[in-house]
């Protein structure tokens, strides 16, 4: 460690600022899954099988999206996530936008996988980040990652709050979500 820090002081501005921002991406996608890796004190608000789960999925990359347009007003957070999951042959790309100010507040959510997408989101603003494309399937993506992750129909919820877990508070999605099985059986 010592050398690392040493060889730091020879480095231009410029270099400074892409290994820090390197180093920042490295950091999230070490940590996406900590408190699902340390204790699972959260397990009630997880599909019965995370543990499992946690073994199938690999972080690729976490970036904070520069390019997110906020209302001028209402300063936010976007981030943009890529998963490899053992079984499904592309990349499983996830994005959140969370935005609030004294008065409001606005979370999106999207997962896309290749062409197709599902989204959801509350508050105040989140028709601004709603995609109207047709081809985006929210019942296709939701049934490849519920048969590639081996998780319940009826814990659609908890498979998306794993998913987003560093960004998630289950009590926000638990009622805006709805599970997979009800879905098919309508």
């Amino acid at each position: 460690m010592d050398t690392v820090l040493s060889a730091l002081d020879a480095l231009s501005h410029e270099e400074l600022e892409t290994i820090e921002k390197r180093a920042g991406q490295l950091k999230e996608i070490k940590g996406y899954f900590s408190s699902l890796d340390a204790d699972l004190e959260d397990k009630e608000n997880l599909p019965d099988n995370c543990s499992e789960c946690r073994e199938k999925i690999e972080v690729v990359s976490v970036s904070e999206n520069e390019d997110t347009n906020f209302r001028v007003d209402h300063p936010g957070h976007a981030w943009d996530v890529e998963l490899s999951i053992t079984g499904i042959d592309s990349p499983v790309k996830l994005s959140y936008i969370q935005s609030q100010t004294k008065h409001t507040y606005t979370q999106y959510q999207s997962i896309t996988i290749g062409q197709k997408g599902y989204e959801f989101g509350f508050g105040d603003f989140c028709e601004d980040y709603m995609n109207d494309d047709p081809l985006w399937d929210g019942t296709h993506v939701l049934q490849t990652l519920h048969n590639a992750l081996g998780i319940s129909h009826d814990q659609t919820a908890k498979m998306i709050h794993m998913l987003f877990l560093p960004y998630s508070w289950y009590p926000y999605i638990e009622d805006k979500i709805e599970n997979l099985k009800d879905v098919l059986d309508f």
